[in-house]
């Protein structure tokens, strides 16, 4: 019989990390492992987890940030099937028991994803996330992930010997190490969907600003970068598909240096973008980065291109 551990990695949230560890156990197909990975939390998290303590294991560790607190988790189960979950979400009653026959019926899928509701806090929003994701699909999509991601940490299960082979997330990609995961599987592996929403994503103010959107960015250069080498040329889109990729990602992150006041940084992005993907409509802004750079952090917020918020640990 297949069972299933579940890695929650917290940084100073433990309030959050105890609603989703109940979220967890309130599955109507249980858990066999739930394993939280406490990431160098300066509050004391076992008060808020004692109420579970004879039901989870917690580890803990200095901050390393969140892909290798996910490797820790990971690399301590005991279990075939791994399910993430970060601890400002939760999950939905039904969520193993709809995903775990996907897996065990189509032993091509490397890991099945589902459907969230996004609530976002600040402004009362609510939306489910695949609607907002049109190449969102199941089977062979690498060149789908390549244009979009669309597979959020908390609606993943995925078969641990699959982590094994790939060695878990890249820890040295702090913030987008999920992306960085699923290419990777997404190259050799088939991925199911399940469409229904089984995980509420909870947006928090907190959780994305412009004083951290630019470390989604780089972390998305180092991508780019990685499955240039890694990656056959064939499997891109198109031949210049990196170049273009890279251009769009420093042209993001000019404009937020600009909202940060860093005028020099945002111009050595701009060039950058331009070198790579040359656009005369560019150049005004270019130039008043030059000649009014004081001026530049006030028209607001533009962030960087890339596929999804931040969760920062």
């Amino acid at each position: 019989m297949s069972s299933i551990a579940v890695i929650i990695p917290t940084h100073n949230d433990s309030q959050s990390a105890a609603q989703a560890v109940a979220s967890v156990l309130q599955q109507t197909r249980p858990a066999d492992e739930i394993i939280v990975v406490d990431d160098g939390s300066q509050e004391d998290v076992r008060p808020a987890l004692a109420p579970f303590s004879d039901r989870i294991r917690v580890i803990h560790q200095e901050n390393q940030g969140v892909s290798n607190a996910r490797n820790t988790g990971f690399r301590a189960a005991n279990s075939d099937f791994i399910a993430f979950l970060d601890a400002d979400d939760l999950w939905l009653p039904r969520k193993l028991e709809l995903q775990l026959p996907k897996l065990e019926d189509n032993p091509e899928f490397a890991l099945v994803y589902c459907d969230a509701i996004v609530d976002e806090e600040e402004s009362g929003r609510q939306f489910h996330w695949l609607d907002q994701k049109p190449l969102a699909d199941e089977g062979w999509i690498l060149d789908a992930l390549y244009q979009e991601f669309f597979i959020l940490p908390s609606t993943m299960l995925c078969r641990k010997s699959i982590l094994e082979e790939l060695r878990g997330f890249d820890s040295w990609i702090r913030y987008a190490g999920d992306y960085d995961l699923c290419l990777r599987i997404a190259l050799d592996h088939q991925i199911g969907c399940v469409r229904e929403p089984l995980v509420r994503r909870r947006v928090r103010s907190t959780n994305m600003s412009s004083a951290t959107w630019y470390k989604i960015a780089e972390d998305h250069l180092r991508i780019w970068d990685k499955i240039n080498r890694t990656h056959p040329v064939e499997s891109f889109p198109s031949s210049d598909f990196i170049r273009i990729k890279k251009a769009k990602t420093h042209l993001g992150l000019a404009y937020n240096y600009i909202e940060l006041g860093r005028p020099g940084a945002a111009r050595r992005n701009l060039l950058t973008s331009l070198r790579m993907d040359w656009n005369p409509r560019l150049l005004p802004r270019l130039m008043a980065l030059y000649l009014f750079p004081t001026l530049m952090g006030h028209h607001g917020p533009r962030p960087p291109s890339h596929p999804v918020p931040p969760r920062f640990r």
